[in-house]
């Protein structure tokens, strides 16, 4: 089953991102998907191995990041990551999901900011 990303939108993008960490992770540990989008506290996903956290941060940025838009998105990720490593307990990892433009696929992919 192939995902049209640019078309499906944010709140499906995030059901269906939601759903497959949920795959991902479950056996694995403790998680939870928080209700409040935009209200989050910067945690769209969060799971919970004993004393580890690891947060996930989705984007939904169908045409990506270049042109006019490319800073304020940059912007936008460094303030949701700034947020998400003060949390208290501390997380050990932070991932940031978001749907690449269709000329490179549609594929999720994982961007590991700079600590």
């Amino acid at each position: 089953m192939a995902v049209e990303w640019g078309a499906i939108g944010s709140a499906k993008f995030e059901t269906l991102v939601d759903a497959l960490l949920a795959r991902k992770w479950r056996g694995l540990g403790d998680y939870v998907a928080p209700d409040g989008r935009g209200g989050d506290g910067g945690i769209d996903f969060e799971v919970r191995q004993g004393i580890r956290r690891r947060i996930y941060q989705l984007k939904y940025f169908p045409d990506g990041f270049s042109g006019d838009r490319k800073s304020t998105r940059q912007t936008q990720i460094r303030k949701s990551f700034r947020r998400a490593i003060k949390l208290d307990p501390p997380t050990v990892r932070v991932d940031s999901r978001y749907p690449r433009q269709a000329d490179s696929g549609g594929a999720i992919v994982r961007s590991r900011l700079g600590r």
